[in-house]
């Protein structure tokens, strides 16, 4: 095909999927809702100074200070830690969830192989779910539910795990009724896995078939570390993933809470026909002391400006539509997407270049890692793209601005 042909195709492709967002109800000026969420570790693999019971007190005495909701998912091996569960039984501001990581403790239980003498545990070749066969998959859940159910007597509100596969999910949602979900954002790198392709930052229902893409799943899907609108989907090999909500990621960029503030105001001022509910929290062995506090300045600051801290996850929308806008002093960022479509571009005085392009209509068949496990060091979970600068390495400039009229709410 000519350089011609190609250019006027993929122009045609881009000008038909930007006028597709618009057949969806109307955009409105919506503030997110926040959800906090803290991911407990026990003993397994614990290196910090402190117990792991230490900072759930913490978090619990801050929470109780601001009279705060939140959700602790809790891992295999805090599950068995008395001071942990303890500290989180009967307590109605709090939810307690599964934070399905698999580490020796479990393994121990399920009979399964692990790794001996690597301390390695973040791998993706052990520590997801996807690790592993079905069979096996079926076994770790249905230990980490019979645990749970024996230490706090009902269901969890939440199952978080950095990556979830279909069959995973649709197991536990078939057959322990859960209807929420956490992965994480868009991410690239850290700890040796790729999951890549999502809707961004947002809350949806996932295809039966692929939990990276949208679809008519009646569960959930939340995500943690939500990213930066100008730069979270920018930069390979860890770098742009952490620019995020998580203080522990942007401090290592060596930023500060404007930074962190500046973000939260992105998402509150862009456009959307439902609103994001933000996750935000910090694991208990986060060994940046700095993290802490800049967490729980910011939560507090959140909560004196009216922002809504919600206690349950509700409902996703099974149809979406934003529009995410950050305004810099060189080019205006625009997160364009829905349930069907992605796009991501920043428009300058004289030209727009698109850097992230994929429809989620055409990934909808069925992921590899809802068959097969993963039995590499290495992990890649990603939706196809047409245009995406860091992994495709490519790029479509058309030779004008875009703007956006907020009256047609068209570009």
């Amino acid at each position: 095909m000519s350089i011609k042909k190609r250019f006027c195709g993929l122009s045609l492709f881009v000008s038909l999927s930007l006028v597709f967002f618009f057949f969806l109800p109307p955009l409105t000026l919506a503030k997110p809702f926040i959800h906090l969420v803290f991911p407990v570790r026990g003993k397994d693999f614990w290196q910090q100074p402190w117990l792991p019971a230490s900072k759930v007190k913490e978090y619990s005495d801050f929470l109780k200070q601001t009279q705060l909701p939140a959700t602790f998912i809790l891992r295999f091996d805090a599950l068995d830690d008395p001071t942990i569960t303890s500290l989180l039984k009967d307590n109605p501001s709090f939810q307690v969830g599964i934070f399905l990581e698999i580490t020796p403790s479990l393994s121990r239980v399920t009979n399964l192989p692990y790794p001996q003498n690597d301390n390695r545990w973040y791998l993706p070749d052990r520590v997801f779910t996807v690790s592993y066969s079905r069979p096996q998959r079926k076994k770790i859940i249905d230990a980490y539910f019979k645990k749970f159910q024996q230490t706090f007597y009902h269901p969890p509100a939440l199952i978080g795990a950095w990556y979830l596969d279909s069959f995973s999910l649709d197991y536990i949602s078939q057959h322990y009724r859960v209807k929420n979900f956490l992965i994480v954002a868009d991410q690239d790198g850290t700890d040796h896995y790729l999951v890549w392709g999502l809707p961004f930052a947002r809350n949806y229902h996932p295809s039966p078939s692929n939990s990276l893409v949208p679809g008519d799943s009646l569960f959930s899907i939340y995500q943690w570390a939500p990213r930066n609108i100008e730069r979270g989907l920018q930069g390979a090999n860890q770098k742009g993933s952490l620019y995020s909500l998580q203080t522990n990621d942007y401090l290592k960029l060596g930023l500060d809470l404007n930074y962190w503030y500046s973000t939260i105001e992105d998402y509150s001022t862009s456009l959307v026909t439902s609103p994001f509910t933000l996750i935000l929290g910090l694991e208990n062995d986060e060994p940046n002391p700095l993290a802490y506090k800049h967490f729980f300045t910011a939560i507090r600051t959140l909560k004196n400006k009216g922002f809504v801290f919600t206690f349950k996850l509700g409902d996703s929308p099974p149809r979406f539509r934003d529009i995410l806008i950050h305004r810099g002093k060189k080019a205006t960022t625009y997160l364009v997407q829905n349930q069907n479509y992605r796009v991501y571009f920043k428009t300058y005085k004289d030209k727009t270049e698109i850097l992230d392009l994929r429809s989620f209509l055409g990934n909808k068949y069925p992921s590899f890692w809802s068959f097969y496990p993963n039995k590499s060091d290495l992990l890649y979970a990603q939706t196809e793209a047409v245009i995406d600068q860091v992994q495709l390495k490519n790029k479509f400039v058309l030779p004008y601005p875009l703007a956006f009229d907020k009256q047609t709410q068209t570009f």
